[in-house]
């Protein structure tokens, strides 16, 4: 602080006026203190549960408006209040002393990380699944690295769709913020698309030219009482009904939640007739579609049965 004695006389500007005799004042001029900047170049770390008897040091600067550095001191400014727990990142009071007086003293927060203990995670629980149309159950794991009595506080959050087919997430979060996850904190869960089989009624369908011929496909494997009416595309297959022995298979079905299996058959159409080209007479059964007919008749047969003249 400087002190001053402020003496006024002479003429007014205004010449109306004028001093009746010369004013002496006294005045106090004060010179303000500079304010240091203080930065924090290093913040400490300590780990999760410390006791409050632990040794702290942190990197601080101080300097002035033109970046130069100010000489001083360092010191807390209270004792410490609170454990080395529960947030990543605690704040402690400090000030900033200047040697010069010319600067004031400077009152910060000192950041001080916490480690948290780390954990082992493990998931127990199935990462597969077959689709049922229903959920799939929860999530199980074990945790290992925590004190005795500690509360983990651990909650699963599950990311996508847990019943139909696709995948989803499973992730664990810690209410604890004394401990961590040393490895991952995340599962990927499949639900596979069931199973449907697709057949035909019979192993083997025989007909006779001319027959109607009914052949028929069998779903099984819907689950939760689903059935045809999920199908967005029904099976097919292609029957021929000219005499002959053919496999018939099935193909093209499509359903949300299912895949298919198919399982063929065959089909035996047997010719109805035959006919002898040469002499035009027509003969009348069952026929196995490969089979063909010539008559030859001897001289001392004159009469017959012409069922018999076949043998197979």
């Amino acid at each position: 602080y400087y002190y001053y004695n402020v003496f006024v006389s002479g003429v007014p500007a205004d010449g109306n006026y004028y001093y009746e005799q010369d004013a002496g004042y006294n005045a106090y001029l004060q010179i303000l203190q500079a304010q240091p900047v203080v930065t924090q170049l290093s913040t400490p770390e300590v780990d999760a549960k410390s006791t409050l008897d632990v040794d702290i040091s942190a990197y601080v600067r101080a300097e002035n408006a033109s970046g130069e550095i100010i000489d001083g001191i360092f010191e807390w400014t209270e004792e410490f209040v609170a454990d080395f727990k529960d947030s990543a990142v605690l704040r402690f009071p400090a000030a900033f002393i200047p040697a010069d007086p010319n600067y004031a003293r400077a009152e910060f927060d000192v950041e001080v990380g916490v480690i948290p203990k780390m954990l082992s995670l493990n998931f127990t629980g199935a990462v597969k699944y077959t689709y049922s149309g229903k959920p799939t159950p929860d999530m199980t794991y074990t945790v290992s690295g925590a004190d005795e009595g500690d509360e983990l506080d651990i909650t699963l959050e599950y990311t996508g769709d847990r019943i139909n087919a696709g995948a989803y997430t499973v992730t664990a979060s810690l209410g604890n913020k004394n401990y961590a996850f040393g490895g991952a904190d995340s599962v990927k869960v499949t639900v596979e698309a069931a199973v449907v089989t697709v057949s035909f009624e019979k192993e083997q369908y025989i007909y006779t030219e001319g027959e109607e011929i009914d052949v028929r496909l069998v779903y099984s494997g819907f689950v939760a009482g689903e059935g045809k009416d999920v199908l967005t595309r029904e099976a097919t297959f292609t029957l021929i009904s000219a005499p002959g022995e053919y496999t018939l298979r099935a193909s093209g079905a499509r359903a949300d939640n299912y895949t298919f299996d198919y399982v063929s058959s065959s089909i035996i159409i047997y010719r109805s007739e035959l006919v002898d080209e040469e002499s035009g007479a027509v003969f009348t059964g069952k026929f196995p579609a490969n089979v063909s007919v010539a008559l030859s008749l001897a001289e001392n047969v004159s009469e017959g049965n012409a069922d018999k003249l076949y043998q197979g």
